[in-house]
């Protein structure tokens, strides 16, 4: 409390005056700020929910709603409601209250509940111990059975309109069976420990877990009858324990299950010591730290014969719907650290276990279970399961499936890869960097660019608008004789917008529907940056009428849920703009060429009350590549995870510039200096930027960029560097949570050295700030957790010890209670408000903060935060 105070406090005192009565942004402001979230359209295309949330006091409104916007209902204090009975109607819960919601209808039926369940057509539900209510949706009647006692847990079988519930007994359940027509009411097992219960509707069977040797039981639901036995599981593999899931196949002829490792080993009385040796297996790593180990067991209906299917350390198995469960894919990563991201996969029998294919890759299996589909890093490839050979889809394609075509080294390259299928589960749609192609899986048919090149020709990335639902809605199926819509991102102007084509074959260009300065929908949202627009909340279309739940925000605007049936003609559903209030930010595309000729853009962040007479100071935050943020809005909060709060910084009389970074292989610190002392060159020439108050931060990967920049350049005035690696040799021989770290410097690893240790060792240490530590002239604030899952603590350590041993400005701030990078909560707010004062005392002239001028001891670490204001005079 006393943080959030400060913090409060301090934001408002060394704020701008703002014009218009305009508010800077505070902390307070965080906790009050609305968003939407949970967007959600019927399948007819007539109603929509969302949730207008409060995602730190949880003050949440669920909100239906007529896509004409001429009707809604709301319900606060609720997060979710659920879609039932083809969408024909909603579930919400408040507290005790179960409202059943027909859409469009101001009438709702209101329900005491103590537990509920539902399935499509039927709901049920208990408002006491004593008995059970039923009904059907749509239908007035409601029906009860009284007897049951507290349900645990329910199970409906729509086919023989059956119940089964699991019912609490003490400390044991009892199993029961309701026949809803009849009211009948039996019981299938009493007073047993039961763990779990899964049913297959289909076949009209259930399996429950029970006893402490995880006993299997099948019980046939349709002829009230038990159908199998599986005593124990414990037996099946020494030392292995049930575990889940536990399912039924497709066909119902048999059931799946988990056995985990237990450890089961003894203890003996030995001294405490852990040997290393050349000699230990390639993963010893993460079995010192811990790992999983799992195998599948396959077990059939009715003899209970049991089959392992395979499984072990660094192993998964997929059983494959499409071929009604008789199939499995068996993936295997590699087991040597020093090999990360090898994978190889086996299609075996989910029947019997034998192996069907052996194969070299990791692979997806086609709908319809005829092709298994790769890509080699080069090409797409299938194996055709049924003739038995390897087909290369795309060998007469000369494209850049995985790689930027500028030669630009950085190891993150956004890619969608395979979008969608065919309608005849033929053909494959996937994505390069811009366009969309339709491959033959047959090979009888040359690849089609649907998108015609048009997307690489005007530097515009398409991708598919998902159908049906909400957030987990995909693309469906392509029906080449059918409209299809794209969504479209150009990545020299940043517009966002639709293109389609009817029918999606056509021959020629895709048509343009609409292309504005905002965000739809960005596939390519930059990493590292918190609270965008653009990246989460996709384009839903209606799963059976032409009509799309759009979002669309500006930089200076705020996400809203729109509705259109043609892209053109929108209806505007919500009017969510809490900015409006404040003293806000826009946005500038800035361009601009590096010394060797690279061709950049970055985003120039300036207050609503920006005034060209004055003298700012500005804030370079980096990570990779920013541009495409041109026209997000970013939400305001307490520390983005690591990061600084752009809307706050700014609002509050900062200039924030986030740059496009080019990569060279092997230059990664190189290239980023040179990336943003470009960028600074460009930018003091404006009379606007004070060029003597640059400040520069950077969290985990930026972080080590921060450090490298900071130990090579002198022009910044402060530096903030949150969970950066300082020494790429320590670092690369570094084991942190289990996995080594030597594969992510490597080629391809997203440090980008381009080789080991061995081969280029001058590269690792010219990227190591630690080893320019001397050069180090601006005051450098470090942050990081103990138990940081990613950089290892010790590597922050090293540079704060080498920068206070040289006698360098630089203070390293620990936080014990978060395991990675990212501090939340009270630390969260700890972190903002000394980065704050940090950077209001270097850029802006503030007082500095007790913690800056005093040395500190461990025995004030629970005492005294240090975070009031120095009034003595002293100066860090």
């Amino acid at each position: 409390m006393k943080i959030a105070l400060l913090l409060h406090a301090c934001v408002l005192y060394f704020s701008l005056t703002v014009v218009g009565q305009k508010k800077p942004i505070d902390s307070s402001a965080y906790k009050k700020w609305p968003e939407l979230w949970n967007p959600y359209i019927t399948a007819d295309g007539r109603y929509v929910s969302y949730t207008l949330a409060n995602r730190l006091t949880n003050e949440n409104t669920f909100r239906l709603a007529a896509a004409s916007n001429k009707w809604s209902k709301e319900f606060p204090g609720v997060m979710l409601g659920e879609p039932v009975a083809d969408d024909k109607f909603f579930l919400v819960k408040s507290h005790d209250t179960l409202n059943l919601v027909k859409p469009g209808d101001n009438k709702t039926e209101q329900f005491k509940v103590l537990s509920y369940s539902h399935n499509k057509s039927w709901l049920f539900f208990q408002q006491d111990t004593a008995g059970l209510y039923f009904k059907r949706f749509g239908e007035r009647s409601l029906h009860h059975l009284a007897g049951i006692g507290k349900i645990a847990g329910y199970h409906f079988f729509p086919k023989i309109k059956v119940l089964v519930v699991k019912v609490e007994d003490g400390e044991q359940f009892d199993i029961k069976i309701a026949d809803l027509e009849s009211g009948e009411l039996a019981t299938i097992a009493s007073l047993l420990p039961v763990k779990f219960i899964t049913e297959d509707t289909v076949n009209n069977q259930l399996a429950y877990v029970w006893g402490k040797d995880n006993a299997i039981s099948v019980y046939d639901c349709a002829n009230r009858r038990s159908a199998a036995l599986l005593p124990g599981t414990g037996g099946i593999i020494k030392n292995y324990a049930f575990s889940f899931p536990l399912r039924f196949s497709k066909d119902g002829k048999r059931f799946f299950f988990t056995l985990e490792k237990a450890d089961t080993t003894k203890k003996l009385e030995l001294a405490d010591v852990n040997i290393w040796s050349y000699k230990d297996p390639a993963n010893r790593d993460a079995q010192y730290f811990g790992s999983r180990s799992a195998y599948t067991v396959s077990v059939a209906l009715p003899g209970g014969q049991v089959t392992l299917l395979g499984g072990g350390e660094g192993s998964r198995l997929e059983l494959l719907e499409d071929g009604g469960d008789k199939y499995a894919l068996l993936t295997q990563d590699s087991l040597s650290p020093f090999r990360a991201g090898l994978t190889r996969s086996r299609l075996i029998s989910s029947v019997d276990g034998t192996e069907i294919y052996r194969g070299k890759h990791s692979y997806i299996t086609t709908p319809g279970l005829k092709y298994l589909l790769y890509f080699d890093g080069k090409d797409y490839q299938v194996h055709d399961l049924e003739k038995n050979e390897e087909r290369n889809l795309t060998a007469g394609i000369n494209n850049n499936w995985t790689t930027r075509e500028n030669g630009d080294y950085d190891f993150w390259n956004y890619i969608q890869g395979i979008v969608s299928w065919g309608e005849d589960n033929e053909s494959v749609y996937v994505c390069d960097q811009y366009d969309i192609w339709k491959l033959d899986l047959a090979g009888r048919q040359q690849p089609v660019c649907v998108t015609n090149g048009y997307g690489r020709k005007h530097k515009i990335i398409f991708s598919l608008v998902s159908e049906g639902g909400g957030f987990n809605a995909m693309p469906g199926k392509i029906d080449g004789n059918k409209e299809i819509v794209f969504s479209a991102f150009n990545t020299l102007t940043k517009e966002n917008g639709f293109y389609r084509k009817s029918p999606a074959f056509a021959p020629g260009d895709p048509e343009m529907l609409i292309m504005q300065p905002c965000t739809y929908w960005v596939p390519v949202m930059p990493l590292s940056f918190a609270g965008l627009s653009s990246g989460f909340t996709k384009p839903l279309k209606a799963k059976h009428a032409a009509v799309w739940l759009l979002t669309r925000a500006t930089a200076t605007s705020a996400p809203n849920y729109l509705v259109t049936k043609d892209f053109k003609h929108f209806t505007q559903l919500t009017n969510n703009a809490p900015e409006k209030e404040y003293n806000w930010y826009t946005t500038e595309l800035v361009n601009w060429k590096t010394a060797r000729g690279i061709e950049l853009q970055g985003v120039l962040y300036k207050p609503e009350n920006f005034d060209s007479t004055k003298k700012y100071p500005l804030i370079f935050y980096h990570y990779r590549k920013a541009s495409a943020n041109l026209h997000a809005y970013i939400t305001p909060q307490a520390c983005a995870g690591c990061i600084i709060d752009i809307p706050t910084y700014v609002s509050n009389g900062y200039l924030v510039f986030t740059p496009d970074i080019y990569f060279f292989k092997g230059e990664t610190g190189k290239s980023a200096l040179e990336a943003i002392s470009s960028a600074a060159d460009v930018l003091v020439t404006r009379p606007y930027v004070d060029s003597l108050r640059l400040g520069i931060q950077g969290c985990s990967f930026s972080g080590f960029t921060t450090n490298y920049i900071v130990t090579h350049s002198s022009r910044f005035t402060a530096a903030v560097s949150a969970s950066g690696l300082a020494d790429m040799v320590s670092g690369y021989n570094s084991i942190n949570t289990g996995e080594i770290k030597q594969y992510q410097f490597e080629e391809g690893g997203p440090y980008q050295m381009g080789g080991t240790l061995w081969d280029l060792p001058e590269t690792y240490i010219r990227n190591s700030a630690v080893f320019s530590a001397p050069q180090l002239t601006t005051p450098l604030l470090l942050m990081h957790t103990t138990k940081d899952f990613t950089v290892p603590f010790f590597n922050a350590m090293e540079f704060f010890l080498a920068g206070k041993r040289l006698g360098k400005k630089i203070w390293l701030l620990e936080y014990g209670n978060n395991n990675s990078h990212v501090v939340m909560g009270k630390e969260g707010d700890d972190f903002t408000l000394r980065m704050r004062q940090f950077f209001d005392h270097y850029l802006k002239g503030a007082p500095p903060a007790r913690w800056m001028t005093e040395g500190r001891s461990p025995n004030l670490r629970d005492t005294d935060a240090a975070l009031d204001i120095d009034t003595s005079g002293r100066i860090p």
